[in-house]
């Protein structure tokens, strides 16, 4: 299976790359948000070049809103959003649990 094909976006990577900084975020992180393999995510910053999927995907997270936007546009977004936000909230589930069954097992 092959690559898709990139397109060059060096200020989507200092867009992604600031707002890593600015909200304390990885890039394990941000790849967990749009859904691809972090190692995909490194390269892609890297090259600052970007599939057209990750790339939308990218920009939904860094930029999520714009007033000029179509509606459907906009609730794609949203929804890409809540994915992430679910993925994320599952994580954190997760760890906490294991947290207190250590916290348990350790008293």
């Amino acid at each position: 299976m092959t690559r898709p094909a990139r397109i060059e976006d060096p200020h989507l990577a200092d867009l992604v790359r600031s707002h890593m900084e600015a909200q304390g975020l990885s890039v394990a992180r941000i790849a967990d948000m749009v859904a691809i393999d972090k190692s995909t995510l490194s390269r892609s910053l890297r090259a600052g070049a970007f599939s057209r999927k990750v790339r939308q995907r990218l920009r939904s997270v860094v930029d999520p809103v714009r007033s000029d936007e179509p509606v459907p546009e906009l609730v794609r977004k949203a929804l890409r959003l809540l994915t992430a936000s679910d993925r994320l909230r599952e994580r954190a589930d997760r760890l906490l649990i294991e947290a207190l069954d250590q916290s348990a097992a350790s008293k």
